[in-house]
């Protein structure tokens, strides 16, 4: 198999070209950072665009294939459950940190215990180890709302999942602290290195294998390229914007729509793709959830550049030449 031709190239010049970003560049002096869950999906983006221009350390547990390209970092090798000090010296958390539902095990129940203990008890931990004016930043998720479309700050709770309850907790233990937070709840994330279903999607075209859409592609989803997540995540930190905020694209992309993009992927790299559709979807799955992210944007002055072809491009030519990356699960939700 040759390659006929790396599919993101006209676009690769877009991260310097962002007509909003400019509005929003800032002098800002080098800064104490921390960021947990730093070499993983998207605490690895994160890193290697503050580590520019700040002093930035990685607290994980897990390994650092992500981020081994770095160079001006500190990487402390740790849980967050237990770490005791050290924490009070950076300006800026990002709480990026979380255990998610791998579904891999049978005993539901038993894995519960140990995602509300990393993600609200080491929420938590980290927070109350924090100096008095450090601006907290948690990456939370859209699951806290579970089904909807649309969905804006004001909705109430309504998580589906032992993961959206235990994000849902560990934004109360924020909220209730004297700290100066900032709580984004994402929406679908993708990119290299994700775990979502997109990602599964690009990563069956390369590896020949059938990739089946639930509920025959009536799904709807508010899909965000991690690239737009990091940029949200910096003019966070530097306007010292503060409060509850959702961020998503303010679009909707139905399952059948994502299968059509594939499809023309595939077909433009003569590649074979077999899709499958089925009606059925797990008992916890999430059919609708979409975002409503004026708030952000309006805050900010600023919105997503990334359009869904262009991440699945990217994401696409990730998997072409990195063969040997980590297969998505099957069993994400769109």
């Amino acid at each position: 198999m040759t390659m006929k031709e790396d599919v993101t190239q006209p676009n690769a010049m877009k991260e310097h070209t962002n007509k909003n970003k400019n509005k929003e560049k800032r002098r800002t002096s080098k800064m104490k950072i921390l960021v947990t869950g730093g070499a993983g999906f998207v605490g690895s983006h994160l890193v290697s665009k503050l580590s520019l221009n700040h002093n930035v350390t990685i607290l994980d547990n897990s390994n650092k294939n992500f981020i081994s390209h770095l160079k001006n970092i500190t990487i402390h090798k740790n849980n967050i459950l237990n770490i005791t000090r050290g924490v009070d010296k950076y300006d800026i958390v990002f709480h990026l940190a979380a255990k998610p539902f791998s579904k891999s095990k049978k005993d539901w129940f038993t894995e519960s215990s140990s995602i509300f203990q990393t993600n609200v008890i080491g929420t938590h931990n980290i927070l109350h180890l924090t100096k008095p004016n450090c601006h907290f930043i948690f990456t939370s998720s859209a699951s806290v709302y579970g089904e909807g479309r649309g969905l804006t700050e004001e909705n109430p709770y309504n998580p589906l999942s032992a993961y959206g309850y235990s994000k849902a907790l560990a934004e109360q233990v924020i909220t209730n602290s004297n700290r100066h937070y900032t709580i984004l709840r994402p929406a679908t994330i993708i990119g290299p290195h994700g775990q979502c279903f997109p990602n599964r999607v690009m990563w069956s075209i390369i590896n020949n294998q059938p990739c089946t859409f639930f509920k025959s592609g009536h799904v709807y989803r508010d899909i965000i390229d991690v690239r737009d997540v990091v940029e949200a995540l910096i003019q966070i930190m530097n306007t010292k914007t503060y409060g509850i905020y959702n961020l998503g694209t303010n679009k909707e992309i139905k399952g059948f729509f994502l299968s059509k993009h594939a499809e023309r992927i595939a077909k433009r790299m003569e590649m074979n793709f077999t899709l499958l559709f089925t009606p059925f979807a797990p008992k916890d799955f999430v059919i609708n959830s979409t975002l409503n992210s004026n708030k952000l944007f309006s805050t900010l002055h600023w919105a997503p550049v990334y359009t869904l072809p262009e991440s699945l491009k990217t994401i696409f030519n990730y998997y072409y030449h990195n063969p040997q990356s980590k297969e998505p699960p099957d069993w994400d939700a769109l």
